[in-house]
Parts: C-alpha cells; structure tokens; sequence
C-alpha cells in the first residue's frame, strides 16, 4: 500500500464529496480538485477543462482529469458560468499538471466561476471539518 503524504483541507475552503474545493473570493468562486483527490490519482497524465464563458451546474461534471488509474470527471462545486480557466494545467495548453500535485489550493486551481446561486447553493457543501471525515471514512 502506498504511503498517505500528510493531508490537508484548509479551512476558508468549501468541500464536495467527489473531492473538489471551492474559495469563495468576492462574487467569484475559484475551484480545484483536493490533496486526496491528488493523492489518489498519484500521477496526473492529462487535465481537460472547460472554455471560458461555458456554464456549469452544481454536481454535474464540467471537466476530466486522467492519470495511470483511470478517467475521472471533475464536478462542479457552483452552477454558473466559468469565467477563467487555468491554462497552465490544462492538456494541449501548459500542460503542468505538477502544479496540481504540489500546489492544488493555490497554483493548481482549476477554473473560476461567476456563480448564478452562491448563497443557496453552498449550503449543499461541506465545511472543512467534514471534509476531513468523510476522507478518514474512505481511507
């Protein structure tokens, strides 16, 4: 069994359980995928992502991410429009998915939302306490 690298979940962030985070930043909300989500994939081989100005619905894919393990889609945290894409760690753009590994809360976001439902919508997140359960469930 491979070994677990220490795990964290900071907590100005929102949670789903298919492992996305979402910072709540002004009227936008910025999203990525989680250190257990990472730790999992082990090695990322390829990231697809939205295009600016594509609409998102909360709990429904809006990308892939792909690594020796397997496809896995990447689930919206926001139903909105996505305002910004990370084109350093997208396929067939920068193509740094080692920004994802080392940095997913920072340098290895994901896309930027402008979300149509952010109050009402958040409700169904989970806080970072949470989060930390439902990993040590699965672990």
């Amino acid at each position: 069994m491979a070994a677990h690298r220490e795990l964290h979940f900071p907590e100005d962030l929102l949670y789903t359980k298919t492992h996305e985070w979402a910072r709540i930043e002004g009227d936008l909300v910025r999203v990525g995928i989680t250190s257990y989500a990472v730790q999992e994939l082990e090695e990322i081989t390829r990231v697809m992502l939205p295009n600016k100005g594509d609409k998102t619905r909360q709990g429904s894919p809006f990308g892939v991410v792909e690594s020796y393990k397997g496809a896995f889609d990447i689930y919206a945290p926001f139903t909105g429009t996505v305002v910004e894409v990370n084109q350093e760690v997208q396929s067939g753009k920068g193509e740094n998915y080692d920004l994802i590994s080392r940095d997913p809360y920072g340098e290895g976001w994901l896309i930027v939302i402008a979300p149509d439902n952010l109050e009402s919508e958040k409700k169904n997140l989970l806080s970072s306490q949470e989060y930390k359960q439902l990993v040590e469930e699965q672990l």
